[in-house]
């Protein structure tokens, strides 16, 4: 495998894990922070220093201990009983994440006219077919995707700040407007300061699945600190640019995908560009979390990658008939919950070894 020479490769890994197509969508962004009004935007600071701070540690840690995979990480910090435990946490959000993605790809295929639960069955299959394929191809994908969506999300943000276009009442081929709080998620994210612990807390659990399998190929401790700074800081710089955004064109809080919304005020191509893009974040998001959950359990069916990732393609889609908004409003700060008590567990054990701010081991 290929050594890290600079931060350059690693802070494309680093963002490119968190941005993903939930981020992209803004409605994380959405239950997270817009929901709380102007307090958003101090979870948003608190949310941004987390993952720089938390994040740095993170890759460190995967540094010095030289993990190849995420569950000798999770036994280094839980110990063998625990990271049993932490290794089903890391599989419910597998499947999760799965579930949303294919409930997002419903819903921007449904903005071309298709029906939901159809347009969410027929990216489904698509998905299968990107598993089979291998990780080569998703993953080389990912790599050109991930900054033109990033270009493309901050250039619409800006079009609405410098007022290129007017804004409708309605915008042309959206639905009605699809965002609820529900009963739950007052209870799951009950302030805006909790909210952007959570919000780090999942995200990080991301980072370290990603980076625990990338620590043997981190050059060095400069290079890891370096890496997980400036990924944290242009994280926070582009959660304030899209909460901003969001909160900037009337009724883009109110649909299930956000920046699609904002898409569809300017040029019709800009809309359809938008909903490319973001197609395509899902698929090869879907793609990875498919493929990682097929290799993990592919020996409980005879070893096939392929009938594997069907049995939880199935059960996903199933899940997600439960609605993008919903999904992400659950599923996000459950595991947001649970990652935070592997983060605090890291946390003190740096904090014993007086590790917080130097790499000591």
């Amino acid at each position: 495998m290929q050594v890290f020479q600079d931060t350059g490769g690693l802070i494309a890994i680093y963002v490119g894990a968190v941005v993903g197509a939930g981020f992209a969508t803004g409605q994380e962004i959405n239950q997270f922070f817009v929901g709380f009004g102007r307090w958003g935007l101090a979870g948003v600071a608190v949310a941004g220093f987390l993952l720089v701070f938390l994040g740095r540690l993170i890759l460190v840690f995967t540094y010095f201990h030289g993990l190849a995979d995420y569950r000798e990480g999770l036994k280094v910090l839980l110990g063998p009983v625990g990271s049993k435990v932490g290794d089903a946490m890391t599989s419910f959000f597998l499947f999760g994440g799965l579930a949303i993605m294919l409930a997002g790809g419903g819903e921007v295929i449904a903005h071309l006219g298709v029906a939901k639960a159809l347009a969410s069955l027929g990216f489904a299959g698509q998905v299968l077919a990107g598993i089979s394929g291998g990780p080569q191809r998703f993953t080389q994908v990912n790599k050109l995707l991930v900054p033109f969506l990033i270009g493309m999300s901050v250039l619409l943000v800006a079009a609405r700040w410098l007022s290129w276009w007017e804004v409708p009442v309605v915008a042309e081929g959206i639905r009605p407007p699809l965002f609820t709080m529900g009963l739950i998620t007052p209870m799951l994210l009950p302030n805006w300061l909790v909210a952007a612990g959570l919000y780090a807390a999942f995200n990080l659990g991301i980072v370290f699945t990603v980076f625990s399998s990338l620590g043997e190929v981190i050059l060095d401790r400069r290079t890891a600190e370096h890496g997980a700074v400036i990924s944290g800081g242009l994280l926070s710089l582009l959660l304030v640019f899209f909460y901003l955004g969001i909160l900037s064109v009337p009724g883009a809080k109110d649909q299930a995908i956000p920046m699609a919304y904002v898409a569809a005020q300017g040029p019709k191509i800009a809309h359809l560009a938008y909903l490319f893009l973001l197609m395509a974040a899902m698929y090869t998001s879907a793609v990875a979390n498919g493929y990682a959950l097929s290799q993990r359990y592919k020996a409980w069916f005879r070893g096939s990658v392929p009938l594997t990732a069907a049995l939880f393609l199935s059960g996903a889609w199933l899940l997600a008939r439960g609605g993008f908004v919903t999904l992400v409003s659950t599923i996000y700060p459950i595991y947001g919950y649970l990652w935070s008590v592997v983060l605090i567990i890291l946390l003190l054990k740096r904090m014993f070894a007086g590790c917080i701010f130097i790499g000591c081991e």
